[in-house]
Order: structure tokens, then sequence, then C-alpha cells
């Protein structure tokens, strides 16, 4: 009999680690990004919020559209964007010229914030700013990059092991001497 329940216990025992182990693993898999996101804040020329603007977000390379209004507070957010794309946000608001930011190339990962501000005026005047995406990004402190088709052809690796694509992103660092990763 007491080897019965010994075995109940242990066969419980490992179950449970594997339901704990595949838990962890889920966990870590889907805490990788593989898009990106726009956000930011609306207001007029004086810095007050602009709230139920209409807010149009369009990937040039591709020809979708996606469309939001900002809130209360004049905010507003666009998730799930597929980076290294090239995207342009457009605001529209009766009473104020169109505000339009264009050439933004997002990374994966990437919480880009556009804030833009409308000025007065009539609906089919425009504010165009034509600018690239700021390269510092104060959302967060994550770290990403993306290993472009070129890179991963041209450059030399011995092996074709990923930690070698992998430091090629800032504070990435070659795994240990007797790792598992090695």
């Amino acid at each position: 009999m007491v080897p019965s329940f010994l075995m109940k216990v242990r066969m419980l025992n490992s179950v449970l680690r594997t339901l704990l182990l595949a838990s962890a693993i889920q966990t870590a898999v889907f805490g990788q990004a593989v898009t990106a996101e726009i956000r930011g804040t609306i207001t007029d020329t004086s810095g007050a919020v602009v709230s139920a603007a209409d807010v149009t977000v369009t990937n040039v390379s591709k020809g979708w559209v996606r469309t939001t209004k900002s809130n209360g507070a004049g905010d507003y957010d666009v998730p799930q964007l597929t980076p290294a794309d090239t995207y342009s946000v457009a605001v529209r608001m009766p009473g104020f010229k169109q505000a339009v930011h264009d050439a933004i190339v997002l990374q994966t990962g990437q919480e880009l914030r556009v804030d833009l501000a409308l000025a007065p005026g009539e609906v089919n005047e425009s504010v165009t700013v034509a600018s690239g995406a700021s390269l510092v990004q104060t959302e967060e402190a994550s770290t990403g990059a993306t290993v472009d088709e070129r890179k991963v052809a041209e450059l030399p690796l011995n092996g074709r092991q990923f930690w070698q694509l992998a430091q090629l992103a800032p504070n990435v660092l070659p795994p240990m001497q007797n790792s598992n990763l090695s």
C-alpha cells in the first residue's frame, strides 16, 4: 500500500513540475515583443489638450490605415503595428488645421511617442512635419534592435550561432563560459 501511495505522490510531483515549467516558458515567450506602437498627446498651440480628435495612422509601405480618437486627456494609442514599415500620423479636428507627421519608421518593440499640436484654421489647411522618428526613446527603459535580412546574409557567422546576431544589439553580451547557451 505504501509503495503505491509514494508512486502517486511522485507522479503528482512530476506533473506539477511540468505545469510550472510550461507556465514559466509561456510567460517568457509572450514577453517578447514582435510589434511596435505609436502613442502621443494632441494639443492646440496654447498647450491645451484636444479630446475627440481623429487620429489616422497610415502604413505608407503597405497602404492600410488605422484610426482612433484622442481621449479626454488628449492621448491616443495605436498598438500592434508592423515594425520596419514607414508610417504617417494625421490628426483632424473641426476648427483646426490638419497636422501630419510623415516618415516614421518603427523598430521591433518600439513604443514611439508622436505628440502633435493643432493650429487654428480651416480643415482643408494642413501642417506637415517631415522628420524622422526621435532617436531617443523616453517611454520605457527597454532596448531592442532589428537585425535585417541583409545583415543575416552578409555577415560571416561561425556555425550560424544566433548569439552572434544578437550581439549586434546594444547591451547584449556573449554567453558566459561553460553556459548552456554557447
